[in-house]
């Protein structure tokens, strides 16, 4: 980590050791990155995964009729194939649901990528272990309705299909999934694994989902618990960035994150001016989601948005906020220049205004005119139907002339309904009131 002194100088925090580099005779100073991160997005899809599971266990025993008569078609329609048509179909299922795998290992060793391949072998190793232990507690204690369903009621007949939890397992812990060829040929050698199991009478229609969705959950368990490679560009990279948009820097160093999405640095350029920029990594832009979907639901149907965003739209979003609110005429930092940084992360760079937050102005100190100014500033962003949707004392800064500056603008949404308006209106109305009283809030209002 780096803390920053007053002069705006980085020094490291004791017993932390910064990383600096130097890119071109700028040096850049923050902390080491980490080459392994936990991606909030493998963990959500692992929660999703479980909960899609326990959707397709309740649904099944509540539409076990429904689910029996579907399987006995399935089994006769099956059947019904020539018996050398079915055989070649076991053979060619197994060789496909085998070779599939070993072929991606082997391209994956070829370009020196075996670290991802171990993984993939914990993980099918631990989907292999996981499905014989579910399949013996379902046969041996698990319920009778569940043991049925998954079995057709057949002795021999495993619960989960151990091959393909494990390869399932396998292919997702390695990611197959970001290579369209091999996806497409992995999921036809499930398919084809499917259609042959039932022509042989050894599964069922819910045995092979519920096989599919464990694999998936441990192989989603499986990256976020050993996490995956580091592909954040560092500092040098985003200096980089900012000098084929035109700029000079000659010093960067990162500050302290006050968003999960993001990342903050400080840029200093030759002329000695300071750039504010905001990188937006990829991996981190399910952070929070849990939050917005929480938030999607409490409000009504005009304060939504999608819960998860690209980096792309993200970018895009903040950026036309910044420019919607200079538009409007209201005090925020300016916004200079946007890009993306290859395809992993993208970056925003704002004008440095020295400020300090309301925050940290005492009580006593902030006076009949400061909050007329703060009003005035949410009266311009309101006549052009903007909320800022964060206005408390650590988005709402004082310059040294004393004059108000609206930062994080990020979460804002414009031509904003009735609604997004008046909850700034209340969020603004109730953090003042804390601070200097309802009366003189709602007056100043």
């Amino acid at each position: 980590m780096t803390e920053i002194k007053e002069h705006g100088e980085a020094a490291p925090i004791e017993g932390e050791e910064p990383e600096t580099e130097r890119d071109s005779g700028v040096l850049v100073v923050e902390p080491l990155l980490p080459q392994r991160i936990r991606r909030p997005s493998d963990l959500l899809r692992f929660l999703a995964t479980l909960l899609g599971l326990v959707a397709v266990v309740l649904l099944a025993l509540v539409a076990k009729k429904t689910l029996n008569g579907l399987e006995g078609d399935v089994i006769d329609g099956t059947n019904r194939a020539p018996f050398l048509l079915s055989g070649l179909a076991g053979v060619l299922s197994g060789a496909a649901m085998l070779g599939v795998p070993t072929a991606y290992a082997i391209e994956r060793v070829l370009h020196r990528d075996g670290l991802r391949v171990a993984e993939g072998l914990f993980a099918a190793i631990a989907g292999m272990v996981l499905s014989f232990a579910l399949g013996e507690w379902i046969v041996g204690a698990g319920p009778e309705d569940l043991w049925l369903l998954l079995t057709g009621g057949r002795q021999g007949v495993e619960p989960l299909n151990t091959l393909l939890t494990s390869v399932i397992a396998y292919v997702t812990a390695v990611r197959i999934s970001r290579r369209p060829t091999w996806r497409a040929a992995l999921w036809s050698a499930v398919a084809l694994n499917a259609v042959a199991l039932f022509a042989a009478t050894a599964a069922t229609i819910l045995g092979i989902v519920v096989s599919i969705l464990v694999g998936l959950a441990v192989g989603y368990a499986t990256l976020y618990g050993i996490g995956s490679p580091n592909t954040r560009p560092p500092g040098s990279t985003i200096v980089a960035t900012l000098a084929k948009l035109g700029f000079v820097p000659v010093r960067a160093h990162r500050l302290d994150d006050d968003h999960q999405s993001s990342r903050r640095y400080a840029v200093g350029l030759r002329d000695g001016t300071r750039l504010d920029v905001t990188v937006l990594d990829r991996d981190r832009q399910v952070a929070g989601v849990l939050y917005r979907i929480w938030r999607r639901i409490r409000l009504n149907t005009e304060t939504r948005r999608r819960a998860i965003r690209s980096l792309r739209a993200e970018l895009e979003r903040e950026a036309l906020m910044a420019y919607a609110a200079q538009a409007a005429g209201a005090s925020i930092p300016r916004l200079v220049g946007t890009s993306e940084i290859g395809t992993e992360a993208a970056l925003l760079a704002y004008e440095h205004i020295e400020t300090r937050p309301l925050d940290d102005i005492p009580d006593e100190e902030i006076d009949d005119n400061l909050l007329a100014q703060i009003w005035e500033q949410v009266l311009l962003l309101q006549v052009q139907r903007l909320a800022h949707r964060r206005l408390t004392g650590d988005s709402i800064h004082v310059d040294n002339e004393g004059r108000v500056v609206l930062m994080d603008a990020r979460s804002g949404e414009i031509a904003a309904g009735d609604l997004l308006l008046r909850l700034d209106i209340a969020q603004l109305l109730t953090y003042l009131s804390l601070r200097v009283g309802a009366d003189r809030a709602v007056a100043a209002g």
